[in-house]
């Protein structure tokens, strides 16, 4: 998954494949492991995503992938608190430059 899809420095892969692959990952999982019996290897299965999380250098990249890594979903499949899986929720790079209040218009 590293080499074509998730490779997050090859500049001949579109980010558009990155956010489709993102955007289906957990689903394909969901339907694998119908049960959610948490017999899949999440931190194998994760580990292309963290590593997407942590290289690639697209801001919005990052931001699709820390959503995968926070659905809800994921916390059915993981029984092992020190999975990467489990650790991939924290800090992302420790400069902090990626936060952003959100928007909530303008006021009347």
């Amino acid at each position: 998954m590293t080499a074509v899809p998730l490779n997050p420095t090859d500049s001949r892969i579109p980010n558009g494949l990155r956010y489709h692959v993102l955007d289906v990952y957990l689903d394909e999982l969901d339907e694998i492991d119908s049960p959610s019996s948490g017999v899949l290897p999440l931190g194998a299965m994760m580990e292309p995503i963290i590593y997407i999380k942590q290289k690639s250098p697209t801001k919005s990249v990052r931001l699709r992938a820390a959503e995968v890594l926070a659905d809800n979903r994921l916390k059915h499949w993981d029984r092992d608190p020190d999975s990467p899986a489990s650790a991939a929720n924290g800090p992302e790079d420790g400069s902090g430059d990626d936060e952003e209040e959100e928007w909530n218009g303008i006021p009347d």
